[in-house]
């Protein structure tokens, strides 16, 4: 086959106006795109780069595929992850992770977690605010309690959190609000009471019976794992401050806690091919959704999936191949009169 690359780089981000300077960390870099081509090449398939918008529109024209390895967060909106893969419906192309919706909702965390309660989904009590006289609603009410947490709702890759997100009193909270309603105008900010246990990771990949790719933990070089949270600072420079463990050290009871509620959400929110579920134990010792990504980071020995698959025995190259066979036999259960239709076949029509 040949398998198109959608993607952002994070030299785009100094060409493109009205968008917050920290969103670079959400793009990839050239050397991802390399690595997802090596991995295409492993599997068997021809890689094609296509890029982002109106460039992979016209590279499409150009030079058609079978199928699209897309990794490209968007640009503009809080549905800016959908961006590409509505292109690609409305082409007519078959693409890897989630569809439109999954990532437009997955992108908005307050409306997450109001879909997977109505599953049943243990999650922190939040709340969701934008503007200051909101925020002096949930003080006087005594709502939620102290320790918070305090991030933008509709932001990934840890953007706007900081050493000053956990907040233990009324003035940190007000504080915290304001410079995150200046910092990213127009977004809603979500409020959730901060859980004491530990925080893992899981990824999942697959489709009708997904599997767990595998449950990461992290052991911290300094500091107490019930105060840990991750910050842009960590995710960059992580072997100054973790120390990852896959399989993480749980006991048999909470692993299938953990393997339950991922699976739960991944198929709540209809995710496809590959996601990625944060997690953290509550006082009661229960695993609580935080958040999750269905377009999860996929650089090379640094974003979690990867680093979990290199943990549990998967080489990089072989976790391509795996996203693209599972995209594959989704796309062929989708299509039961006839396996996948590549574009040489469609010349043939």
């Amino acid at each position: 086959m040949r398998i198109g690359i959608t993607y952002n780089l994070s030299t785009e981000v100094a060409t493109a106006e009205g968008i917050p300077s920290d969103r670079a960390d959400e793009f990839d870099s050239l050397e991802t795109v390399r690595n997802i081509e090596k991995g295409i090449i492993a599997a068997g398939h021809e890689p094609v780069r296509l890029g982002f918008g109106l460039d992979a529109i016209a590279r499409l024209k150009r030079q058609p595929v079978d199928l699209v390895f897309n990794i490209a967060e968007g640009l503009y909106g809080r549905a800016r992850e959908s961006q590409m893969p509505a292109i690609l419906d409305m082409m007519g192309i078959p693409y890897t992770f989630s569809d439109t919706l999954a990532l437009s909702l997955a992108l908005d965390k307050t409306m997450t977690k109001q879909v997977l309660m109505q599953h049943g989904i243990n999650t922190p009590a939040f709340w969701s605010v934008d503007n200051p006289v909101q925020v002096e609603t949930i003080i006087q009410s005594g709502t939620l309690k102290y320790p918070l947490f305090v991030k933008p709702s509709c932001e990934g890759s840890s953007m706007g959190i900081n050493d000053n997100s956990r907040v233990a009193c009324d003035d940190e909270l007000r504080n915290q609000v304001g410079e995150l309603l200046a910092a990213y105008p127009g977004s809603s900010i979500l409020i959730e009471e901060f859980l004491p246990g530990r925080e893992v990771t899981v990824g999942v990949i697959g489709n009708r019976e997904p599997e767990v790719l595998g449950v990461m933990s992290f052991k911290l070089l300094n500091g107490t794992e019930k105060d840990f949270f991750y910050t842009p600072e960590i995710k960059h420079h992580w072997e100054k401050y973790i120390v990852p463990e896959c399989p993480a050290d749980l006991t048999a009871d909470e692993y299938q806690k953990v393997r339950n509620l991922a699976v739960g959400v991944f198929k709540a929110l209809h995710c496809r091919d590959c996601a990625r579920i944060d997690m953290r134990f509550d006082a009661n010792g229960e695993p609580s959704f935080m958040e999750i990504n269905p377009l999860a980071g996929l650089a090379k020995g640094k974003s979690d999936i990867p680093v979990m698959a290199e943990l549990m025995g998967l080489s990089y190259e072989d976790l391509i191949g795996r996203i693209i066979q599972a995209a594959v036999e989704r796309i062929d259960a989708e299509r039961p009169e006839t396996t996948m239709v590549t574009e040489a076949q469609r010349a043939t029509v």
